[in-house]
């Protein structure tokens, strides 16, 4: 197409092809019409699945090295399994 303006191409083609040519633009239109509301639906979607638990947790910790999951605190050690023995006391 060069450095001429795309005007100059669409009035020199025939009535039928800028008939099909403006159906083509059309469904682009639309096209993209439709993945743009897709992508603001997406973040829109991801902006609020941060809830205030979630803000909470990270403005207490800042930094990577101390953050844990949960808050329950550690499981007791049960003791209805014996501590393990010395390999050399077994024999």
């Amino acid at each position: 197409m060069g450095k001429r303006n795309i005007a100059f191409y669409y009035e020199k083609l025939s009535p039928e092809d800028q008939h099909t040519f403006n159906r083509w633009l059309k469904a682009n239109a639309i096209e993209g019409a439709i993945f743009a509301i897709a992508l603001i639906a997406m973040a829109l979607a991801g902006s609020r699945s941060v809830g205030p638990r979630d803000a909470e947790v990270a403005s207490q910790h800042e930094s990577f090295g101390c953050c844990r999951v949960g808050t329950a605190p550690e499981a007791p050690r049960r003791s209805d399994h014996p501590e393990p023995q010395d390999a050399t006391k077994l024999f």
